[in-house]
C-alpha cells in the first residue's frame, strides 16, 4: 500500500475535476509595505501545472 505524503496534503488541494491548487508565495510576513491590491492578488489559490505537478501527484496516490 502506498502512503500519502502528509506534507503535500497540507500544501496542495485537489479539486473535484482533478486540478492541483497551491498557495501564492510571499504572503507570510513583511506585508505592511505591500499595496492592498498586491495583498489581495495573493489571497486566492492558483492552479499548479508543469513537471512539478506530476511529482506532487505521485505523493498523493489516494486523491
Amino acid at each position: 500500500m502506498i502512503k500519502t505524503r502528509k506534507s503535500i496534503t497540507k500544501r496542495f488541494k485537489v479539486t473535484s475535476s482533478g486540478k492541483l491548487l497551491r498557495r501564492v508565495a510571499r504572503k507570510n510576513h513583511f506585508n505592511a509595505k505591500k499595496r492592498r491590491a498586491t495583498q489581495l492578488r495573493g489571497s486566492s489559490m492558483r492552479v499548479f501545472t508543469g513537471v512539478d505537478a506530476k511529482k506532487v501527484r505521485a505523493g498523493l496516490p489516494h486523491s
